[in-house]
């Protein structure tokens, strides 16, 4: 996995420093069911500060990269990355397991 590279679009907030709970969310061509996973996930009932939604972006060739930069900026992402090709899902999954900073 050292030749993979992600590329961070943004990150709108500061990630908290007390992170109860993270989503880890790969997706692949997602476009079409993205905006409502996102926006279930940033409706929960924990306050925002208590959790992150993680999204690492692989290699999608559909509308996922400009919706996931759009989502960042409506905050309901924080931290965003992107495969340039395809890595898989297991993989995917790892990358995001080495970004999570949380209890659960």
């Amino acid at each position: 996995m050292e030749n993979i590279a992600s590329t961070y679009y943004c990150s709108i907030m500061k990630p908290p420093t007390a992170i109860k709970i993270a989503v880890l969310l790969a997706v692949k061509n997602g476009g079409d069911k993205l905006a409502s996973t996102l926006d279930s996930l940033h409706d929960q009932t924990l306050a925002p500060k208590q959790h992150l939604v993680y999204v690492i972006d692989d290699g999608s060739t559909d509308q996922t990269p400009q919706l996931l930069e759009a989502a960042a900026r409506a905050g309901k992402c924080v931290v965003l990355g992107r495969n340039p090709v395809s890595i898989g899902l297991t993989k995917t999954l790892n990358l995001l397991i080495q970004q999570t900073r949380s209890d659960y």
